[in-house]
């Protein structure tokens, strides 16, 4: 299959803003769901994690499915808009339906219960979702130049969703409670992705060829040893994420010693350095080579992260989180790339685009990385003391200086040593075709 230029069925912009729509409402679950069912509703960590591990296992049985049958779906509409159709009011729901636990559900001990309900149901809304939103940018964007630019656009506006979700979602939450912020991201949510879905035009010639039998298409994906290389590399990059997201307000309490609703004091310079960044990650992608790019940004990450582990004061965080951002920004580009390549190189072989299996595989490998961070937050209860906010124990702030800094350097660390046993070296742009 031949690579082309930048598709006239969806622009960078167009594109950009549905990432913009997700990440906000995303980022309120990531940022605050922990914390609303330990600290504010006392539910026990050790409960939390059981159910996080099982969100995990589901995540990553259901992602491949609902992926096969994307990439099987033949409408006038294309592929991936019926499912984002479907999946987009779903996603939203839930998110304020897991934010509202009826008082008599808090007060009969079914909080447990409904928690891991209501996260199972917004995670299968969020498959639908997240996959067909993603199986896109392969098919829109063709060249190693339109990826680069598309990349660094749509990475650009989830840098801006995440700096507007830091900054506005805990004063949401303050002025409107946990409910009242989850319907206001929800909305938002709704109105950005109905924009994009309405902005493109797939391409029909996707749904031509025969798809491939459910086992075939599943054995050629999971044959695929630069994809493995990649997806180890980004289970523990997601590790790392997860940690991070989960573990600012826990940190800003506990080892800064501030209110929780001044985490925005401490990501909102993060994001904001991040949105030239991404730009200029792309430009050395495409100078130095994608596989050496992606590796320096990943140990940059690493470096900065293990930091968090010092004893700091707000403007020592906030100093940190800077350097964090370098990597940070330079992995969220990069491994979009990658990814894409790993996919073209497949749809040469099989003379069939299966953008959304790759997508939901990828999404499957990386859900263990749920499931460890789980298990990193139960572990502050042996090692450190804390098991919920009710019973913090006395070593809270090292507990989440650790839990901040040391976890994600090891997993970091892993992720660059695996990241260099990717077998293509990609030299730049026009290097990137297949040879």
């Amino acid at each position: 299959m031949e690579r082309s230029g930048m598709s006239t069925r969806g622009t960078p912009l167009t594109y950009g803003i549905g990432m913009l729509g997700l990440t906000f409402p995303g980022q309120a679950f990531g940022l605050y769901l922990w914390y609303f069912y330990t600290d504010f509703l006392g539910l026990a960590a050790a409960l939390l994690a059981l159910a996080r591990a099982v969100y995990s296992v589901w995540d990553a049985f259901n992602d491949p499915f609902f992926a096969y049958w994307s990439d099987r779906t033949k409408s006038r509409l294309g592929r991936r808009r019926p499912w984002l159709m479907a999946g987009l009011p779903l996603y939203m729901l839930m998110l304020v339906v897991v934010f509202s636990p009826p008082e008599a559900v808090r007060e009969s001990g079914l909080l447990f219960y409904y928690f891991l309900v209501g996260i199972l149901l917004f995670e299968t809304a969020a498959a639908m979702t997240w996959t067909n939103y993603s199986a896109l940018f392969p098919e829109l964007f063709r060249s190693p130049d339109a990826r680069a630019r598309a990349s660094a656009v749509k990475q650009a506006f989830q840098v801006v969703g995440l700096l507007l979700a830091v900054v506005l979602v805990p004063l949401l939450k303050d002025q409107l409670g946990f409910t009242g912020m989850a319907v206001v991201c929800a909305a938002v949510g709704v109105l950005l992705v109905s924009f994009t879905i309405a902005s493109t035009r797939e391409d029909p010639q996707a749904q031509a060829p025969e798809p491939l039998g459910l086992v075939e298409a599943f054995r050629i994906t999971l044959s695929n040893r630069p994809f493995w290389v990649f997806a180890a590399a980004g289970s523990l990059i997601s590790l790392v994420l997860g940690l991070l997201q989960a573990g600012i307000p826990f940190y800003v309490k506990y080892a800064l010693g501030l209110p929780d609703s001044q985490a925005s004091l401490l990501l909102g310079p993060v994001f904001i350095l991040s949105l030239p960044l991404v730009a200029v990650w792309a430009r050395v992608a495409l100078w130095r080579g994608i596989k050496p790019a992606w590796i320096l940004a990943i140990t940059l990450f690493a470096s900065a992260s293990l930091l968090f582990a010092l004893p700091l004061n707000l403007y020592g965080a906030i100093a940190i989180g800077c350097l964090l951002a370098v990597g940070y920004s330079g992995v969220s580009v990069l491994g979009e790339i990658v990814l894409a390549e790993i996919i073209d190189r497949d749809a040469d072989a099989t003379q069939r685009r299966r953008e959304a299996i790759y997508y939901s595989v990828y999404g499957f490998i990386t859900r263990i990385s749920g499931v460890l961070l789980g298990l990193c937050f139960a572990l502050l209860g042996p090692l450190f003391g804390y098991y919920s906010g009710a019973n913090p124990g006395t070593q809270a702030g090292e507990a989440f200086r650790f839990f901040m800094g040391v976890i994600p350097f090891v997993a970091l660390t892993l992720a660059a040593l695996v990241a260099r046993q990717f077998p293509w070296e990609v030299k730049g742009a026009t290097d990137l075709r297949r040879t």
